[in-house]
């Protein structure tokens, strides 16, 4: 029982010290290739390096004989056997292993079987690189393996962008990196460093497809408002999906001017996501055009916005019984002087 916990405890601070190398030195600082390449191997390690056994030198070995011969002595016991206890630590233990590592594969084997049964009625399209299945059910898009599993309602000026993101998806081997990433949660269930590398494994493998579709020349902003509308529906875990979990990352980074060699093109906007959703708001909204006439737009957004943004505003309400007081005594004035706009300013009492 002491073993079990010593290995659990070196493969938790391994599992640690590796996950955190990844994250100071080599995310957003490396390709993604290398990003995903350590995510796996590092996992692996982490399970491994607590079985090697590193021999270490001993120092001198200085034997002593002894000086005095003892006498043998003759030593009689009685040999007594003790009942076994019916469960002990090590095999509760066990069982516990045993039933979390049947749950997380369990879970694996079921997204497996369902993503199977999208294929019926539906759409199969085969080329050379990848094979397009267009499924009634409203699904979010995601490829596993070889296949490309979409919603047969996506509009037309969607679909080429969809398809170029789960192409890259598909040419990178990414699914065959999720099921060994699961396969590895399943026997390490227990650590939740793994977790956490699993999840940096998606985000890698995301960034990269982004990357792909805007080196191929695809609009950022048309881009982003696709995976939006893409976020609802079934997409399984196991298989690489446009989800709204990594919505937000994905965008920031997207959008953002980075210096390592992975940014690949997404550098191509200095626009944050809340400006990008500002900016689509704004071009959407009522007050997109300019008060002076009905089709000129506003020659400085910022400032009419702000006004109308204020004059659409409630009135504060007044702040002590002396200002109430004060309304009431302009507003009496007021429809004295048939509300011509006189100089109330001596009117206080």
């Amino acid at each position: 029982m002491k073993t079990l916990a010593i290995y659990a405890l070196e493969v938790l601070a391994c599992s640690g010290v590796l996950l955190a190398a990844y994250a100071i030195l080599l995310e957003r600082h490396v390709r993604f290739g290398w990003c995903r390449a350590y995510l796996l191997a590092s996992t692996l390690l982490a399970a491994v390096i607590p079985l090697l056994r590193i021999p270490v030198w001993p120092g001198k070995v200085i034997e002593v004989a002894p000086t005095v011969a003892l006498p043998e002595a003759e030593w009689t016991a009685e040999v007594v056997e003790e009942a076994a206890p019916a469960v002990t630590p090590e095999a509760i233990c066990l069982a516990v292993y045993l039933i979390g590592v049947g749950l997380v594969a369990g879970v694996m084997l079921w997204q497996v079987v369902r993503i199977r049964r999208l294929r019926r009625s539906a759409a199969i399209t085969r080329t050379e690189r990848f094979t397009l299945v267009r499924t009634p059910q409203r699904i979010a898009s995601f490829s596993f393996f070889r296949s490309i599993y979409l919603w047969d309602q996506i509009p037309a000026g969607e679909l080429q962008a969809i398809v170029a993101h789960e192409a890259s998806h598909v040419a990178h081997r990414h699914s065959a990196e999720r099921v060994a990433m699961e396969c590895m949660k399943a026997a390490l269930w227990w650590n939740p460093f793994v977790w956490l590398a699993a999840r940096r494994l998606t985000e890698a493998e995301e960034f990269e497809a982004d990357s792909d579709v805007l080196a191929e020349g695809y609009d950022i902003e048309h881009y982003m408002k696709t995976i939006f509308r893409q976020l609802f529906g079934y997409s399984p875990e196991i298989a690489n999906g446009l989800r709204d979990s990594l919505t937000k990352k994905r965008f920031k980074m997207m959008t953002t001017k980075t210096s390592g060699r992975h940014s690949g093109n997404a550098s191509r906007r200095d626009r944050t996501p809340v400006r990008f959703l500002a900016d689509h708001a704004r071009r959407r909204g009522p007050d997109c055009r300019d008060r002076k006439g009905p089709g000129r737009r506003n020659s400085v957004p910022g400032r009419n916005e702000e006004k109308s943004l204020r004059n659409r505003l409630p009135e504060r309400p007044a702040a002590s019984g002396r200002n109430r007081t004060d309304q009431r005594i302009e507003r009496r004035n007021r429809d004295r002087q048939g509300g011509h706009g006189a100089d109330f300013s001596g009117s206080r009492q």
